[in-house]
């Protein structure tokens, strides 16, 4: 999980983490990548804001490693029109979830794109 809001991301982790998966937080798309030399997750949530790079940008390069080019994400925004929606399925999104977001709502989102039997 990526994010640049520190308030946000400890909400995000927290949640994520309180349905069972195991997480891993970066406060920008390099930590990310950097996280992601180690681990592979099952699921990513991926702010589209972040001052070093944009979400997109961060799946795209992401998606190029031969090892973590099948791991779904899930992007995080203040941005809510269909272009940026476009723009997410474009860059390989599976989801779209609008910050302020609701809790019930991204658990499920979640919980639909990795059963329980994975972790997110």
């Amino acid at each position: 999980m990526a994010d640049d809001d520190v308030d946000t991301l400890e909400v995000l982790g927290d949640l994520v983490a309180h349905e069972g998966a195991a997480v891993r937080t970066a406060g920008s798309g390099q930590e990310a990548l950097e996280v992601l030399r180690t681990w592979k997750p099952d699921l990513l949530l991926l702010d589209l804001s972040m001052p070093d790079m944009d979400g997109c940008a961060l799946l795209t390069l992401i998606h190029r490693q031969p090892a973590l080019h099948d791991v779904l994400a899930v992007a995080i925004t203040g941005y809510d029109d269909a272009r940026d929606r476009n723009r997410c399925v474009v860059a390989g999104f599976a989801g779209h979830v609008t910050k302020p977001f609701d809790v019930d709502s991204l658990i499920q989102l979640v919980a639909t794109l990795v059963p329980r039997s994975g972790a997110a």
